[in-house]
């Protein structure tokens, strides 16, 4: 935006004069207008006589943008879908050009999530390290999967509302689906991406069931319940290694599907921001939201325990002193930009994390009425459960 090209007392006979005196793209839409018109008020101040703007002053320093997204409540998620959407269109225009010649790309969601700034470089390898977390943290491993379920929800609900909104508007489209990893010697790096066509998720479907048969588990929710995910890949990759020979692993992935041209055109029609300053915005916002979640979704336990006729352990720890603190310590370890990496190299021998883990269980055991309303089953089993839903976060 050439602003030094205004002038005090100036007129412009409309819009679309001021888009080209400021050296601007003009679109005609209200939004565009308005973004236009918003962010002129950063600049100068001016007034309209009819579709006339009059310059009145320029301002000798820039003023801060304002943002008045942050509390919208015509939406659940706390991130802003324009930030997403413009760093969702840079992250593709950047890409390699034989990715932009095929026109589809495909990030895991743990991926993804970091790219876009949600998240820190910790989240990912803690994700299958909940016990040396504990170790790490000195907290309990429930307390580490509670908080993975909400952060997960609060990631991917944030996450397919930007894409669904970018869908909507014809930028692009996208799906759940499969990357595969291939051993390709002509490579730079000795390895090939493909993201799946119908006929490899077709595959890939095949050999999932052939593994839940061999598990005899009848879900892939049971999998992750039985924490038993790592053995259920290993088997859908051998039986996908007799399709795919140079097979190296699969994922389940993010697709996303464009077309160059169109992205780079609308990119045009965007002030070019700062990509780190918004991933840093993003991850601020997302931060902020996650606690908030805390506190309500412990406001909400405490009156529904009162009503409940099976009640948990998860219950009584969610109306703890200790739930909202602990919460947000590992979420500050985990998506905080500005947390430390963590170093998983130390010997690990899990006394500490089943220590903690006992101690968490005898802490917030059931009351002898709230065990008169639930069978022994029923709370061995939500024990057991270990709800993160990793299975479609895969790097």
């Amino acid at each position: 935006m050439k602003i030094g090209n205004l002038k005090h007392g100036q007129t412009l006979k409309n819009i679309k004069e001021l888009c080209e005196v400021l050296k601007i793209p003009y679109k005609d839409s209200t939004d565009s207008r308005k973004a236009i018109f918003k962010d002129l008020d950063r600049y100068c101040k001016y007034h309209k006589e009819g579709r006339k703007i009059v310059i009145d002053e320029i301002f000798q320093k820039e003023q801060p943008k304002v943002d008045n997204r942050k509390n919208n409540k015509g939406g659940n998620n706390v991130i802003y879908a324009n930030d997403i959407e413009f760093i969702i269109l840079d992250m593709i225009n950047r890409t390699p050009n034989s990715i932009k010649e095929k026109g589809v790309i495909g990030y895991s969601k743990s991926c993804l999530y970091e790219q876009l700034g949600l998240v820190n470089k910790n989240y990912k390898p803690t994700k299958d390290k909940v016990l040396q977390l504990s170790d790490i943290l000195s907290i309990p491993s429930q307390s580490i999967n509670e908080c993975y379920n909400v952060t997960n929800s609060k990631l991917w609900n944030t996450v397919k509302s930007a894409l669904n909104h970018m869908r909507n508007r014809a930028l692009l489209n996208w799906e759940l689906s499969y990357n595969l990893v291939l051993k390709d010697e002509d490579s730079k790096n000795g390895f090939s991406l493909i993201v799946a066509d119908t006929d490899i998720k077709e595959d890939v479907r095949s050999c999932e069931l052939k593994a839940l048969k061999e598990m005899n588990i009848s879900t892939k929710s049971k999998v992750l319940k039985l924490k038993k995910w790592e053995e259920f890949k290993n088997i859908v990759t051998y039986h996908l290694k007799d399709i795919y020979p140079n097979l190296e692993y699969y994922f389940e992935s993010v697709a996303i599907y464009f077309k160059i041209e169109e992205i780079t055109k609308e990119l045009e029609l965007i002030e070019q921001l700062n990509s780190k300053e918004i991933k840093y915005k993003l991850n601020e916002n997302i931060s902020d939201g996650l606690d908030r979640t805390y506190t309500n979704r412990q406001n909400n336990s405490k009156v529904s325990i009162k009503e409940k006729t099976k009640v948990t352990t998860y219950d009584n720890f969610k109306v703890s002193k200790e739930y909202v603190p602990q919460m947000k310590t590992i979420k500050n370890t985990i998506v905080d930009l500005k947390a430390d990496a963590i170093d998983f190299n130390f010997d690990y021998d899990g006394k500490k994390t089943m220590s903690q883990k006992q101690f968490w269980e005898t802490q917030y055991q059931l009351s002898e009425q709230q065990q008169i309303t639930n069978s022994t089953n029923e709370t061995k089993e939500q024990l057991s459960i270990f709800t993160v839903g990793y299975y479609n976060c895969e790097i």
